[in-house]
């Protein structure tokens, strides 16, 4: 009996022995706060906050902001784009800035993008601040009808901002954004979700009480969510949710201290974060909210998915 307990607990180690072998090569080699910054990434809504792995010294305090509301179309209107790109946060009325929003009668209809400042997260709490970075953000999308009304069609996808926002509000359809969209299902049961990825510019501090122009948005990225297929003046339900490294202004009653805004440093690149992120699996969409849409994507993505918060 002793002999066999002894087996037992061999084999045991070897297999554990064997897991961890099998661990990527990336993720072995991981710093504290490489591991951090993409568990943050994955979940931006609940992981705790940690300092980006971007090529700068300078930094701020961490805080996490929120704007959840339903964007209410009008008696014609049946779908909708938002369009989040969390690096062009701006509190100057009549600015751009990082929520944009169409309005759509039909599919077909090329309407131009139309800024709200009181949707952007952080809004409110920005008048003090003197510049920020986003550091990770997600978009969330749900229904806001009862669930006997429930239609429609939504897409989810990260984009270039410069690819969708112009200085002259140019022209786009459902049909088109849903068309360049690379996750497209049917009005979930209960929501759906696309994390944000930084672009070559997001890694920069960017003054809030600018007009993000343009310009502005060149080298950044976003989120972008379309809906179709909609009853008349229901809408969707919105979530947007941003972590900004935030730098305050001199009237804010914050004291400057650079030593401690200096975040911890790594080796690691975001870059090297991302690739380990996406070689881990599907964490930048999450689709599946049905019953049947969850059984479905279990057989091949639920675990992957799962992988950046379990193994790191």
């Amino acid at each position: 009996m002793a002999k066999a307990n002894k087996q037992q607990k061999m084999q045991g180690k070897k297999k554990g022995k064997t897991s961890k072998q099998k661990l990527p090569k990336m993720l072995q080699g991981l710093d504290e706060a490489a591991q951090a910054w993409a568990r943050l990434l994955a979940d931006p809504c609940n992981a705790p906050l940690a300092k980006p792995c971007y090529p700068t010294q300078t930094g701020g305090m961490l805080i996490r902001t929120e704007w959840d509301g339903i964007i209410d179309y009008s008696a014609t209107s049946i779908g909708g784009a938002v369009l989040f790109t969390p690096g062009a946060l701006s509190t100057v009325a009549g600015a751009n800035g990082s929520v944009q929003f169409i309005d759509a009668n039909s599919d077909s209809a090329g309407l131009g993008f139309t800024a709200s400042l009181a949707s952007q997260p952080g809004y409110y709490t920005a008048l003090t601040w003197e510049s920020a970075r986003c550091v990770a953000a997600c978009a969330q999308v749900s229904w806001p009808g009862s669930e006997l009304n429930r239609q429609g069609v939504i897409s989810l996808a990260q984009v270039p901002a410069a690819t969708l926002v112009t200085s002259v509000g140019g022209l786009y359809s459902i049909q088109q954004l849903r068309a360049a969209s690379p996750y497209v299902e049917r009005m979930p049961e209960s929501m759906a979700e696309v994390k944000w990825r930084p672009g070559d510019r997001d890694n920069q501090f960017t003054p809030v009480n600018l007009n993000p122009g343009n310009a502005d948005v060149e080298g950044r990225n976003s989120l972008l969510i379309t809906a179709s297929g909609l009853p008349v003046s229901t809408g969707i339900r919105v979530r947007l949710v941003a972590v900004y490294e935030v730098q305050f202004t001199a009237s804010s009653g914050q004291i400057f201290t650079m030593v401690p805004q200096a975040g911890p440093s790594s080796k690691y690149s975001a870059n090297d974060i991302f690739s380990f992120l996406d070689r881990a699996g599907n964490w930048a969409y999450n689709l599946a909210t049905s019953p049947a849409a969850k059984f479905v994507w279990n057989t091949g993505v639920s675990l992957a998915k799962k992988a950046p918060l379990m193994l790191l």
